[in-house]
């Protein structure tokens, strides 16, 4: 079969992969057939299979697009923490940007979830390449604002360990006769 004049490579290509995320959002990997996916994007089944391969590419392709698309938020991050003030304040609008950020862009924090849920993890591929960065970014950015805060307030002695007082009544007289 020919192909369409008009057709649009890429644009193809973000439509199957635009489908793909959504039903790996909503499924999970194992899931998800290429089928399922070529049924929803609107496009034959040897189509995916030459844009992506395989299955596992295709996911791993619907994951690096999850990671691009919330790659902005480092961005919304670093304009809330340049505001400066005391550490209350900064955690404040770090957790109002980031909350902003997850509704407007569901589907990926969904898919990234979904494969937390499915697995337990987040991959490690990713967890080094993509999320690692970003805490240590975002704790260094606050490390100062918290050096501030605890050179500020009042030393507090530590408190004591619960010890025994966790113990049901009567167990810590129990143990004891037992030593």
């Amino acid at each position: 079969m020919a192909r369409p004049v008009n057709a649009d490579a890429e644009a193809t290509r973000r439509k199957v992969l635009g489908a793909a995320s959504l039903l790996f959002a909503e499924h999970g990997v194992d899931g998800v057939s290429v089928r399922d996916v070529a049924r929803d994007a609107g496009v034959s089944l040897g189509l995916v299979h030459h844009y992506f391969g395989s299955k596992d590419a295709l996911y791993q392709a619907a994951i690096a697009a999850m990671y691009a698309e919330l790659d902005p938020l480092r961005a919304e991050f670093d304009r809330a923490l340049a505001e400066g003030g005391d550490l209350a304040a900064l955690i404040e609008r770090v957790v109002r940007a980031g909350f902003g950020f997850a509704c407007a862009h569901r589907s990926e924090i969904k898919l990234m979830m979904r494969t937390v849920v499915d697995t337990g993890e987040v991959d490690a591929r990713w967890r080094e390449a993509q999320q690692l960065p970003f805490l240590e970014q975002t704790s260094a950015l606050l490390a100062p604002a918290g050096a501030s805060r605890r050179r500020a307030a009042p030393r507090h002695p530590e408190p004591e360990p619960p010890g025994d007082s966790l113990r049901p009544h009567g167990a810590a007289r129990a143990s004891a006769g037992r030593r």
